[in-house]
């Protein structure tokens, strides 16, 4: 029997209102693993992600995520499919708390 294929995500995105944030390393349907750190103004993060095909997306949050200055969240999306094996996507968002600089 053939092994299903993996559902994976075609893009994933983190923005503060219109504002991107880069994802480190910068976003690979292969790749499952990201950092991403907003600067002491932005006290949210939004998320804009889309499946690959006919897998689904379960986690990403609707409305945009707080952060406190100086904490960080862990954000993790996965794939469901009919056809497919989910798969895991995670982003530790780090906000700066106005002491720290890049």
């Amino acid at each position: 029997s053939q092994a299903a294929p993996v559902c994976r995500i075609a893009s994933l995105q983190l923005r503060f209102h219109n504002q991107p944030v880069d994802l480190t390393p910068s976003f690979d349907p292969d790749r499952h693993q990201y950092k991403a750190t907003l600067d002491t103004s932005m006290d949210s993060f939004s998320v804009d992600a889309a499946p690959l095909g006919s897998a689904q997306l379960v986690g990403v949050p609707v409305n945009a995520v707080p952060i406190e200055g100086g904490h960080k969240h862990e954000l993790t999306v996965h794939t469901t499919g009919r056809y497919c094996e989910q798969i895991s996507y995670t982003v530790e968002v780090k906000r700066l708390d106005g002491s720290q600089t890049e």
